[in-house]
């Protein structure tokens, strides 16, 4: 995502320092054509950043949203796992050891997130092992 992001926002950059240089340089002539595709790209890349500070917005609302969710300490998600880990007899093997139990999930911050609730849960910070 953050190379999209730094993708669309030096492509306008990369033309308007062209099409200036070029200027600068005598390659175009200084004339209201070739300043309108700079001008265009301005227009284009503060359009960028009107965008991007909206998904910013967007993004901090969301973080408070997990946070709330985090300390109230209802995740259901969690609730979910916990229910499977505690009361589910397949998850335990004939002499009641735990059986192994793997979890994919995308984001580091959900695999730091069971981490530790998982590490609270069982005890034993060892017998959790994290492949990211």
């Amino acid at each position: 995502m953050s190379a999209d992001i730094a993708h669309e926002l030096r492509t306008p950059v990369t033309v308007m320092r062209g099409h200036l240089e070029a200027m600068m340089d005598g390659v175009y002539p200084i004339d209201t054509a070739h300043l309108a595709v700079a001008y265009d790209q301005v227009l284009h890349l503060a359009c960028l950043v009107e965008e991007l500070e909206a998904e910013i917005i967007i993004l901090r609302d969301l973080e408070g949203q997990a946070l709330r969710v985090r300390r109230g300490g209802n995740d259901r998600k969690w609730n979910e796992l916990l229910r499977l880990l505690q009361d589910t007899p397949e998850m335990q093997s004939a002499d009641h050891v735990q059986r192994k139990l793997v979890i994919f999930t995308e984001h580091r911050d959900t695999l730091n997130y069971l981490i530790e609730r998982l590490t609270t849960l069982i005890g034993r910070p060892e017998a959790i092992v994290t492949i990211h």
